[in-house]
C-alpha cells in the first residue's frame, strides 16, 4: 500500500510538472548542462553546443527538462530526490526518440544516453551517450562521448575534453581529445588555457592545436584582456589584444587590438567608443581601421547625477561588503535599487521597503558590481564587492 500511495505521490508529481508553462520547463536539464558550462570566455559557451548539444538534443531537453524541476521534493517530511528517468520525445510525425538520465546525489547529470525510434522495426535505437565526471566543488571535469557502431552493437568513443579549476571555480585549461580506432586509445586535439584577475574577469586565453610531428601543443593565437576599473563608471575594460603564434619563429605577434575611449560625454548622454587597429609587422605599428563596420559603441543614458553626498550614509546601509551569497540593504526609506555590472549590465533590480531588504548574489560571478539606490529625487552608488 505504501508503494503504491508512494508511485501515485511521483505521478501527480509529474503530471502537475508538466502542466507548467513551458517557458518554465527550459530551466530543467538545459539550465543544468549550460549553467555548469559557465565561462567568461564565450568560445567555450559556442564549441560546447557545437560538440556538446545538437539541435535535436535542444528538443529533447525541452521535453525533458521539466523533470529536473522535482528532482527534490519535500511533502510530509519525506524528500524525494531524482536518482534517473527515460523519457520519450516527438515530433510532427509522432514518436522520435528517448532519452535515458542518470544523476548524482548533487543533481549532476552523470550519464546521458540518446536513443532514436526506428519507424521500420518500431523500436529504439541507441545513437549516442555522454558520460560525465565532477570534482568536489560541483565543477565538471570530464565528458566523455560515444557513438553507436550498428556493425558491432555497442557505443565507441568518440570525443571527450577534460577540464581543470582554478580555487575560484574559474575554468583554467580545456583539453579536447579525439579517439583513434588504430590506437585504441584517445589522442589530444586541442587546448585552450584561461586565466583570470582578482576580480574574476578573463585577462588571458591562449589556445593550442595537437602536432602529430613533435607529440606535443603548439599555440595558434592569444587574446589578452586589460582591465583598467578607473576608466569608466560603467565599462571598465579598455583593451583586448590579439596575437597571432609564428611556428617558425616561435613567438606570437601582434595581429589585432580593440581600444576604448570616452566619444561623448554631456549632462544626458554618455557614449563609449571602441576602436580596431591592426598590427603593421613591417613598421611595428598599430594602425586604425577606417570605417563604422569596426568601430563598436556602447550608449548610455544618465538617468540622475549619482553622488555620495545626495544621501546621508545613515539612510543607506549595505553589508556584508565584500558579500559572498548575500547583501543586505537596511533602509530607512523607501524606493529603488538595480545592481549594475563592469560592463554597465543591469543584473538585478527591484524595490527597496523601509528596514533589512536581501539580495541574492550566489548565482553572480565573482567580482566588483554598483549598486544604484533611488529614493524620490535622491540616489546613491555603493560599490559592492562578490567573493
Amino acid at each position: 500500500m505504501k508503494k503504491t500511495t508512494l508511485l501515485l505521490l511521483l505521478l501527480c508529481a509529474l503530471i502537475q510538472a508538466q502542466n507548467v508553462n513551458t517557458s518554465n520547463f527550459k530551466r530543467g536539464i538545459a539550465k543544468d548542462l549550460m549553467e555548469r558550462h559557465k565561462s567568461n570566455d564565450l568560445r567555450f559557451q559556442e564549441n560546447e553546443m557545437v560538440n556538446h548539444i545538437t539541435p535535436q538534443n535542444i528538443k529533447d531537453m525541452d521535453s525533458l527538462s521539466y523533470l529536473s524541476e522535482v528532482m527534490l521534493k519535500t511533502e510530509n517530511d519525506v524528500t524525494y530526490r531524482l536518482d534517473r528517468y527515460t523519457s520519450v520525445s516527438f515530433n510532427e510525425n509522432g514518436l522520435s526518440g528517448k532519452s535515458e538520465v542518470e544523476l548524482d546525489t548533487n543533481d549532476n547529470v552523470t550519464l546521458w544516453i540518446r536513443y532514436n525510434w526506428d519507424t521500420d522495426t518500431q523500436s529504439f535505437v541507441p545513437f549516442w551517450k555522454f558520460e560525465y565526471a565532477f570534482d568536489a566543488n560541483g565543477n565538471r571535469m570530464l565528458w566523455i562521448r560515444y557513438n553507436w557502431d550498428t556493425a558491432t552493437q555497442s557505443f565507441v568513443p568518440s570525443n571527450k575534453s577534460e577540464f581543470t579549476y582554478d580555487a575560484n571555480g574559474n575554468r583554467t585549461l580545456w583539453i579536447r581529445y579525439n579517439w583513434d580506432t588504430a590506437t585504441q586509445s584517445f589522442v589530444p586535439s586541442s587546448k585552450e588555457e584561461y586565466a583570470y584577475d582578482t576580480n574574476g574577469n578573463q585577462t588571458l586565453f591562449i589556445s593550442y592545436n595537437w602536432d602529430t610531428a613533435t607529440q606535443s601543443f603548439v599555440p595558434t593565437k592569444r587574446d589578452i584582456r586589460i582591465y583598467d576599473y578607473n576608466f569608466s563608471p560603467v565599462r571598465p575594460m579598455i583593451s583586448l589584444k590579439v596575437e597571432k603564434y609564428y611556428p617558425a619563429l616561435g613567438v606570437f605577434k601582434p595581429s589585432f587590438i580593440q581600444e576604448y575611449s570616452v566619444h561623448t560625454d554631456t549632462e544626458t548622454d554618455y557614449v563609449i567608443e571602441g576602436i580596431t587597429k591592426q598590427y603593421d609587422t613591417n613598421f611595428n605599428t598599430w594602425n586604425a581601421l577606417e570605417g563604422e563596420e569596426f568601430k563598436s559603441y556602447w550608449y548610455y543614458t544618465k538617468v540622475s547625477e549619482l553622488s555620495n553626498q545626495d544621501i546621508t550614509n545613515n539612510t543607506f546601509k549595505a553589508y556584508p561588503n565584500p558579500a559572498t551569497n548575500f547583501i543586505t540593504i537596511d533602509s530607512t526609506l523607501e524606493g529603488n535599487y538595480n545592481l549594475v555590472s563592469m560592463l554597465g549590465k543591469t543584473i538585478a533590480k527591484g524595490t527597496l521597503r523601509q528596514g533589512d531588504n536581501i539580495i541574492d548574489l550566489s548565482n553572480f560571478n565573482k567580482g566588483i558590481y554598483f549598486l544604484n539606490i533611488s529614493s524620490n529625487n535622491t540616489a546613491k552608488t555603493l560599490k559592492i564587492v562578490k567573493e
